[in-house]
């Protein structure tokens, strides 16, 4: 689920409204059944909506409200699910859906191929920011706080269970 909820958070993110489940587009997206694992995997499909200026950077974070009753708004809106979408959104802005990071592939892909990719990075600039303040009113802050009590001795087990509390960038 967490590999989905990052996709989506990417197709989000780059305002691209043509695939399954960001807006009212019921296609684009191939499912792969991983014969290792067993997980059914999502993979994005024509991309090129992408940073098109189709969708203002304003624009809300899922379909809220275009396609409410389809099957991945079920999932996405769980309230675990949608902590790991917001979880990933804030992730990758703080890594790599930012002018800085972005800039510099823009930048070097325009070279390539002498186009000027510059708009791309007003967009994801702006687009960061929206989300993020949408986070921060969704998701507030919470500080980190592990109440399992300590020390722990798990023993010969392999798992454990610990208990608190944790922001939206606490997962696995």
């Amino acid at each position: 689920v967490s590999q989905w909820m990052r996709m989506y958070a990417m197709q989000s993110l780059s305002g691209n409204l043509d695939v399954y489940g960001i807006d009212a587009a019921p296609h684009n997206i191939w499912l792969y059944d991983h014969p290792g694992t067993g997980k059914i995997m999502v993979l994005p499909w024509d991309l090129d909506f992408s940073f098109a200026g189709r969708r203002p950077p304003n624009d809300s974070l899922h379909a809220e409200s275009g396609a409410p009753n389809w099957n991945i708004g079920k999932i996405l809106n769980r309230p675990q699910n949608l902590r790991l979408f917001y979880g990933h959104l804030q992730d990758l802005i703080a890594t790599t859906f930012n002018g800085t990071y972005a800039g510099n592939w823009f930048h070097r892909f325009g070279v390539l191929v002498d186009q000027n990719y510059t708009p791309h990075i007003s967009f994801i600039n702006d687009r960061a920011h929206f989300v993020t303040t949408q986070l921060s009113l969704r998701a507030p802050s919470v500080p980190y706080d592990l109440t399992t009590s300590g020390p722990l001795d798990v023993g010969a087990a392999t798992t454990a269970t610990l208990t608190g509390t944790g922001w939206i960038d606490v997962h696995e």
